[in-house]
């Protein structure tokens, strides 16, 4: 009965083996669901940081946690996958004569580049 019961679980853990890679199943199956879209190098409150394209909105970000592969300077829009935090910064209720200074900013939790 034991014999048959440690076979029951060995085979239980060889089953589950291949769904405990989640970044080999995740690189694969993830959809861009956003764009950087610019950079502002502007040094003044709601001017720094990346320029994010989600959907319809547009939103900023001080900091990502993939910095040295995104860059500051880069031609085309990214398309990359984000899980957004809590907004850090609200800007939208400013009067800015540059629209893109009035997108809050938001924290990254996480990105990845879509390729």
């Amino acid at each position: 009965m034991k014999n048959l019961i440690l076979l029951i679980v060995a085979i239980f853990i060889i089953a589950m083996l291949p769904s405990c890679d989640p970044t080999f199943e995740e690189i694969n199956t993830i959809k861009p669901n956003a764009e950087i879209i610019g950079f502002n190098p502007d040094k003044c409150v709601c001017c720094w940081g990346w320029i994010i394209r989600m959907g319809t909105d547009t939103i900023k970000t001080d900091s990502l946690p993939k910095v040295d592969q995104i860059g500051f300077n880069f031609i085309t829009p990214m398309p990359v996958y984000i899980e957004l935090g809590r907004k850090k910064m609200d800007c939208s209720s400013m009067q800015w004569t540059n629209p893109v200074n009035n997108k809050d900013y938001y924290a990254i939790k996480r990105l990845e580049l879509i390729e």
